[in-house]
C-alpha cells in the first residue's frame, strides 16, 4: 500500500473540514447564523452511496481505509456557524479547521486539516456561496445554497480526485438553529 493512496482520505476530510470551522480567531459578527443538521438518514446514506462509488476501484485493503476515513471525514457536523460580510466570510464547525476569506474569486492559499496546501477561490451567487478548492491532486467545488431563506441551508460538495473511482458528491441539509 503506498503512502499517496492513504491521502486520498485524508484530502477527503481536509476539504469537508473547509465548509466547517474550529477554534478560531473569527469573531462572531451580529449577522452571523447557527444551522443545524437536519438531512437525517437519508442524506447520511446518499453520503455513504457516494463514498462507496469513489473508492470501488481501488485495491481492497486501501479501499476499506478510505472508506472509512471518507466517511468518518466528511460526516456533518451538529452545528455550523456562518459569518458572511460585505468582503469576507468565514465558515466554522467543531473540530474543523477554520475558514475565513474574501468573497472576491481572487484565490488565496489555505492549509488544510491534513496539512496539504490548496488554492482556494470564494465567490458569490444570489442566493449562495461557491468555494473551488484546487490541490495536488484535483479541485473540489463547495456550495452552500439557500442562504438568502430565513431557515434552510444546503451544503453541496463535488470533489474530483485523480486517486479515486469516481468523483465524491453529496449534499447536506441544515436549519437555522
Amino acid at each position: 500500500m503506498c503512502s499517496s493512496d492513504l491521502r486520498i482520505v485524508a484530502r477527503g476530510s481536509a476539504l469537508m473540514g473547509a465548509c466547517c470551522v474550529g477554534p478560531g480567531r473569527a469573531r462572531a459578527a451580529s449577522n452571523s447564523a447557527r444551522y443545524r443538521f437536519s438531512g437525517g438518514q437519508l442524506e447520511l446514506s446518499q453520503l455513504e452511496r457516494s463514498v462507496d462509488k469513489a473508492v470501488q476501484n481501488l485495491p481492497p485493503i486501501v479501499r476499506s481505509i478510505a472508506r472509512r476515513r471518507l466517511l468518518r471525514g466528511h460526516r456533518p457536523s451538529g452545528i455550523l456557524e456562518l459569518v458572511p460580510g460585505e468582503e469576507r466570510v468565514v465558515l466554522r464547525m467543531p473540530g474543523k479547521p477554520l475558514l475565513e476569506g474574501r468573497i472576491s474569486g481572487a484565490p488565496f492559499s489555505w492549509r488544510g486539516v491534513t496539512g496539504e496546501s490548496f488554492e482556494v477561490r470564494i465567490r458569490r451567487r444570489p442566493g449562495q456561496l461557491r468555494f473551488d478548492f484546487r490541490g495536488e491532486h484535483g479541485k473540489t467545488e463547495l456550495a452552500l445554497s439557500g442562504l438568502d431563506q430565513p431557515r434552510a441551508m444546503v451544503i453541496r460538495l463535488r470533489a474530483n480526485d485523480n486517486r479515486l473511482s469516481a468523483p465524491l458528491a453529496y449534499q447536506l441539509s441544515y436549519l437555522r438553529a
